[in-house]
C-alpha cells in the first residue's frame, strides 16, 4: 500500500505542476477505503487532509456526471460534484508520519529517477 500510494503522490506532484501549481484536493471512496490504514496513508504521504466519500457508488455517479456533462445536461461540474462528495469523514495526517513519509517519497523519487533507465529498454 505504501508503494501505491508514493506512486499516486509522484503523480499527483505531476499534475500539480503542469496545472500551475494548484494544489489537489484528496477524495478517497470505493474499495480501498474498506482498509483502514490506507486513508492515513494518503493523508500522512501526502501531508494534507483526506476525506472519505460515504458513498459506494460515487465512482458511477462521478462517471454518470461526467457524461452527462459531455452531453450537455450539466452547465458545469463543480456543483454536482461537491453534493457527491458533500458527505463522510475527514482523516488528518500525522505530523510524525507525515515527516518520516516525506523522507521516504525523497528516498522514492530518487529510486525511481535510478531505475528509469530500465523501465525505458521495455
Amino acid at each position: 500500500l505504501e508503494g501505491i500510494t508514493l506512486n499516486m503522490r509522484q503523480t499527483c506532484d505531476i499534475f500539480e505542476r503542469l496545472s500551475g501549481g494548484n494544489r489537489l484536493k484528496i477524495s478517497l471512496f470505493g474499495g480501498g477505503i474498506k482498509i483502514p490504514l490506507w486513508p492515513q496513508l494518503f493523508a500522512d504521504i501526502f501531508g494534507m487532509p483526506v476525506r472519505i466519500v460515504s458513498n459506494p457508488d460515487a465512482s458511477a455517479i462521478g462517471a454518470a456526471l461526467i457524461g452527462g456533462f459531455g452531453a450537455g445536461l450539466f452547465p458545469e461540474l463543480s456543483s454536482p460534484v461537491q453534493a457527491l462528495l458533500s458527505d463522510g469523514m475527514t482523516v488528518q495526517s500525522n505530523p510524525e508520519y507525515r515527516q518520516a513519509y516525506r523522507k521516504l517519497f525523497d528516498r522514492y523519487q530518487k529510486l525511481y529517477e535510478t531505475m528509469r533507465p530500465f523501465y525505458e529498454q521495455g
